[in-house]
């Protein structure tokens, strides 16, 4: 959607839970960047 801010992927037609979006978008981000590493909540916490 160019232009606009997308608020609803419902209202676009596609009926996707937010865990769908979030595989979705780590899959492509991979395909493009490689893989990725899950960070521990631990060491999260200590950056942040």
């Amino acid at each position: 959607v160019q232009d606009h801010g997308v608020t609803s992927l419902v209202d676009l037609g596609l009926p996707l839970a937010m865990a769908d979006l979030d595989v979705a978008l780590k899959s492509a981000f991979e395909d493009v960047f490689g893989p990725t590493a899950a960070l521990l909540v631990e060491t999260a916490r200590k950056a942040g």
